[in-house]
């Protein structure tokens, strides 16, 4: 199954009306295709998703939310992914992050996992890849690196 779909919507809620057990994941990514196809097929699985376009939005977001999965692109604009993760882990915040990009640049699956990636995905990403990685992160198991799908 591809992950295609038609531009979203933003949807945001208080920190108040989230914690960290509950089924809470942010996603962050500049691709409106593909992260409404992601909502979308998360959220049939149960899980509420609230979504960033860009790294500045997702990081505005994380202060109001604390999900307990936190999906993120490597190429955002204004504030890029392995920033975001930089400030993320800066914070002491340990909710575990699925890295994903389309980007083929040597080194950047290391780069994320030293920054604090929990596991990273390489776009296009199969809707059973993701939930696959989405299902073993938020069950406090890391995907290791010889796991990295491409």
């Amino acid at each position: 199954m591809a992950l295609v779909a038609e531009p979203i919507q933003s949807h945001r809620c208080s920190r108040g009306e989230m914690s960290r057990n509950s089924r809470v994941i942010v996603l962050i990514d500049d691709d409106r295709q593909w992260a409404k196809a992601a909502l979308e097929l998360l959220r049939e699985q149960g899980y509420e998703v609230q979504w960033a376009a860009d790294g500045a939005e997702g990081l505005a977001l994380l202060e109001e939310t604390t999900p307990f999965l936190v999906i993120l692109d490597v190429q955002l604009p204004r504030i890029g992914g392995i920033e975001v993760l930089r400030q993320l882990r800066s914070q002491s915040r340990q909710i575990p992050v699925l890295m994903v990009s389309g980007e083929d640049r040597a080194g950047i699956v290391s780069q994320a996992q030293a920054e604090g990636a929990n596991s990273f995905l390489r776009k296009p990403i199969s809707g059973d890849i993701l939930l696959h990685a989405v299902e073993r992160l938020t069950r406090n198991v890391s995907i290791s690196s010889d796991e990295v799908e491409s």
